[in-house]
């Protein structure tokens, strides 16, 4: 008999612990008239979405003491813009507050690739497909397809490329910000060069000139 009692007091004293550990300090500071309750920690995760990449000067996963508060800053990589918050108890800007935290939470934070117009302006007759303009995202690509209308050819294109190309069909890639064609057509038959001589009854350099006029002349 004196046995079970011993046990039963031993386990009582155990689960007296063990419950005094997960709700209070088992021994109150000097001086304190009072147990010191511990407060309940809740795991705060941060995740990312959107096309787009970004960071946190948070960990994506850390715990909080209850009633605690806390700010979260989410930063966008180079290529991708911030877009915004969800599930933060209100965010400004790029920042999210967690305030009086009573419960896990997650949050999350949308970044999105920036996005770059490319423009083609038209100069003459002519169709461009798929449009004269296409939206690309970072480091996409955009290609066009020119088509002269009848009675038109095409000369080329120019603007935002290195040289002026001559092929009707032009790929772009790896673009990082907007772009501006140009794509030229020309009436069939018509000079694609004009040079104008103008020629004076003056002497130059020795040598005399032709009677004034002017001619048209056109490259092949």
């Amino acid at each position: 008999m004196k046995n079970m009692s011993f046990i039963f007091k031993i386990c009582f004293f155990l689960l007296v612990f063990l419950f005094s550990m997960e709700k209070a300090s088992a021994f109150p500071p000097p001086g304190a008239s009072h147990f010191v309750f511990f407060k309940p920690l809740y795991i705060v995760n941060i995740a990312a979405n959107g096309t787009g990449t970004g960071t946190f000067d948070k960990s994506t996963s850390f715990l909080l003491e209850q009633g605690s508060s806390v700010a979260i800053t989410a930063t966008p990589n180079a290529d991708s813009n911030f877009v915004d918050w969800k599930d933060c108890d209100n965010y400004t800007g790029n920042v999210c507050n967690i305030t009086n935290i009573s419960a896990p939470r997650t949050v999350t934070a949308t970044f999105n690739l920036k996005t770059f117009n490319v423009a083609v302006n038209v100069e003459g007759s002519g169709s461009v497909i798929p449009g004269t303009s296409q939206t690309v995202s970072y480091g996409g690509s955009a290609n066009f397809s020119a088509t002269a209308a009848d009675g038109w050819e095409f000369v080329n294109w120019s603007g935002d490329i290195p040289t002026p190309s001559n092929d009707p069909s032009i790929l772009l890639t790896g673009i990082t910000r907007d772009m501006n064609l140009n794509l030229k057509f020309i009436r069939v038959g018509e000079p694609t060069k004009l040079i104008k001589v103008i020629i004076s009854w003056e002497e130059k350099t020795g040598i005399k000139t032709l009677p004034f006029s002017s001619f048209v002349y056109k490259k092949d």
